[in-house]
C-alpha cells in the first residue's frame, strides 16, 4: 500500500509507517496529544494561570486513536439529568460522535513534518483542538463551514490506512457529522 519504499536491496519505511505502527513512540514526537483543563473560559498565564489538568498521551497513531479517545472522555464537562427510567444519570455536554470526530480529523489531517503537537483544550464553554499546520491549499474556512464536504487529505497514506481500518471514510463529511451533532 506504498508504506515503504524499496531500493536494490534495502527497505525503507515512510513516514507514515513510522507513525501509524511504531512501537516505541516516544521517539517520535508528533505522536502523542496534550490535554489541557483550562478553568474559565480564557487561559491565563503567570500567577493566574488556570489549567487544572495537563497531561500528555503518547502512542502510535492507532493507539493515538483509541487511547486519546478515553482520555477525551475523562475530561469532558458531564452534567446529571433525570432519566426516563427515573433514575439520574451522568451526561456529557457535548455529543461524543462530534469529539470523536473532530479527534480523528485531528489525528489523520495534522501536519506531521512540524515537530509541534496536538493540543486539546477543554474551557467551561468549548473544545479546542489545535494542530500544527495549515489548512490545504484547496480548502478555506468558508469551504469547511459551507458543510458541501471540500476535502483533501494533507496525509494521503495515513488518511487511505485509517480508512481501510473502518476509523474514518475520507469523504468530506467529518465538518458535517461533527455540525450536525452538536446542532442536534
Amino acid at each position: 500500500i506504498g508504506l515503504a519504499e524499496y531500493d536494490a536491496t534495502v527497505m525503507r519505511l515512510r513516514r507514515a509507517a513510522v507513525l501509524l505502527f511504531a512501537k516505541n513512540p516516544d521517539k517520535c514526537p508528533q505522536s502523542r496529544i496534550r490535554f489541557l483543563r483550562v478553568l474559565g473560559t480564557e487561559l491565563s498565564s503567570g500567577a493566574q494561570y488556570n489549567v487544572s489538568r495537563d497531561e500528555t498521551v503518547p502512542g502510535n497513531l492507532f493507539e493515538l486513536v483509541q487511547k486519546s479517545w478515553e482520555h477525551l472522555r475523562s475530561f469532558l464537562v458531564q452534567r446529571t439529568e433525570f432519566g426516563g427510567d427515573a433514575r439520574f444519570e451522568q451526561k456529557y455536554i457535548y455529543p461524543e460522535s462530534a469529539c470523536r470526530e473532530a479527534l480523528v480529523n485531528a489525528i489523520a489531517h495534522r501536519d506531521y513534518t512540524s515537530h509541534n503537537g496536538t493540543e486539546i483544550y477543554v474551557f467551561d464553554d468549548r473544545i479546542e483542538i489545535k494542530n500544527p499546520g495549515a489548512l490545504l491549499s484547496s480548502l478555506t474556512v468558508d469551504d469547511l463551514e459551507r458543510l458541501e464536504g471540500d476535502h483533501e487529505s494533507r496525509n494521503v497514506l495515513v488518511a487511505r490506512v485509517l480508512r481501510e481500518n473502518k476509523f474514518m471514510r475520507e469523504l468530506g463529511e467529518g465538518m458535517k457529522r461533527i455540525f450536525g451533532a452538536m446542532q442536534e
